[in-house]
């Protein structure tokens, strides 16, 4: 599993994407299999303060997102990809996190 902001989200729902990604994709032909993860809470963001204690209970869920086609150009597809994700409405908010899905 890589993580394409290179990091730990700092500004939710995403952050600039680095190429890395891309360039792994494109040099190893294989396609990407994107993921959406949801939390209940920040606490796992890179803002949330170190020794503050997290929102318990804390609760995670893990979707399949779109599979890209291995890319041929990894800038573009580094911007293809982050588009799909800043587009993404469950990580914007307007699809609520619920325990009982």
């Amino acid at each position: 599993m890589l993580f394409p902001e290179g990091s730990r989200t700092r500004n939710f729902p995403v952050d600039p994407f680095t190429p890395t990604l891309g360039m792994i994709a494109r040099r190893s032909g294989v396609p990407v299999q994107t993921l959406l993860i949801e939390y209940s809470t920040p606490y796992l963001g890179k803002a949330w303060p170190l020794f503050r204690s997290p929102v318990l209970p804390l609760h995670c869920r893990v979707r399949l997102g779109r599979r890209f086609p291995a890319p041929l150009d990894y800038a573009a597809f580094t911007h293809e990809l982050e588009a799909y994700f800043r587009n993404e409405p469950s990580l914007h908010g307007s699809a609520r996190f619920t325990t009982d899905e």
